[in-house]
This record gives C-alpha cells, sequence and structure tokens, in this order.
C-alpha cells in the first residue's frame, strides 16, 4: 500500500489524500485501487502540518518490513527444500523425483524444433513403427543428463 494526492472538487481546487493498493489481474497488468480514503489534505494538515510526509513515511516502513518478511519467508523455504530427508520417519522413503528433462525436452521442441524434424524424417524416409524422435529425443537427455562414456578404461584400452 501506499499513499497518493489527487485533486479534485467542482474546480480542482482541493487536495486529496488517499491510500492506495497495486495488484496484478488475470492478465498480469498492473492495477491500482483505493483502499480508503482519507479527506482533504488542508484539513488533515492543520492538526499536523506534516501529516503527509509521516504518512508516506509510515506505509515506507510497512512496505519495507512486508518485503523483508517475505524475503525470509521465501529463505525459509528454500533452506527446507534443500535440506529436505528422503528417509522420513513416516514410513517408506518418497520417491525421488527428476525433473531435468522438461528443460531439454523444451529446447528440444520449442527452439530447436527438432521434435518436427524427426517426425518428418519418420513419415519420409522411414515405416518405423515406434516414434523415432521419442528414442533420439531419450537417447540425447540421458547423454546429456549423464554423459559418462559409453566404453570401460579397460575396453578403450582393447580398441588403442
Amino acid at each position: 500500500m501506499y499513499v497518493s494526492t489527487c485533486k479534485g472538487g467542482a474546480t480542482g481546487q482541493y487536495t486529496y489524500v488517499r491510500l492506495m493498493e497495486s495488484y496484478r489481474d488475470e492478465n498480469g497488468k498492473v492495477k491500482h485501487k483505493v483502499v480508503q480514503n482519507l479527506g482533504r489534505l488542508d484539513i488533515l494538515s492543520q492538526s499536523d502540518p506534516n501529516y503527509l510526509e509521516n504518512l508516506k513515511k509510515k506505509y515506507q516502513e510497512d512496505y519495507v518490513e512486508k518485503n523483508r518478511l517475505q524475503s525470509l519467508n521465501r529463505l525459509a523455504q528454500v533452506q527446507n527444500l534443500l535440506s529436505f530427508d528422503n528417509n522420513s520417519s513416516a514410513g517408506a522413503p518418497l520417491p525421488l523425483l527428476q525433473y531435468g528433462h522438461y528443460l531439454l525436452k523444451k529446447i528440444w521442441d520449442d527452439h530447436l524444433h527438432l521434435d518436427r524434424k524427426f517426425k518428418d524424417i519418420q513419415h519420409r524416409q522411414t515405416k518405423a513403427k515406434f516414434d523415432l524422435n521419442a528414442v533420439v529425443s531419450y537417447l540425447c537427455f540421458l547423454k546429456i543428463l549423464d554423459p559418462h562414456s559409453v566404453f570401460t578404461h579397460s575396453e578403450i584400452r582393447m580398441f588403442s
């Protein structure tokens, strides 16, 4: 939330103070809404000449504190995820989740368009009943995610 002023009245002679809040709509566009109309600035400033500055300072401090607490909460969540113990005391261990191939699949499909190329090759040049794109992408992702050599050291010496 933040403090905003606007001109108003019949001739625009008065300055009004209001408490505003920013949010995002369903399309992600930033919108603003009035939380509370506080009144005319000249009337509010009669009791405290620095009313507007003090009010802005108060809400700025609240904003900083809110961001600090959100950062601490995010940090605690990340630390909780990183210190996750798979040997839970509730019985069987939880399954190990591996999602590294999703990033590679996104690059494979959306940026390199290799899925279309392999489907086209399969349609034009082969009569294979299996999905060529699935096989080739699986083998490539496997090699990228686990790049150890196919040959062991003893097999390499045999070919040398």
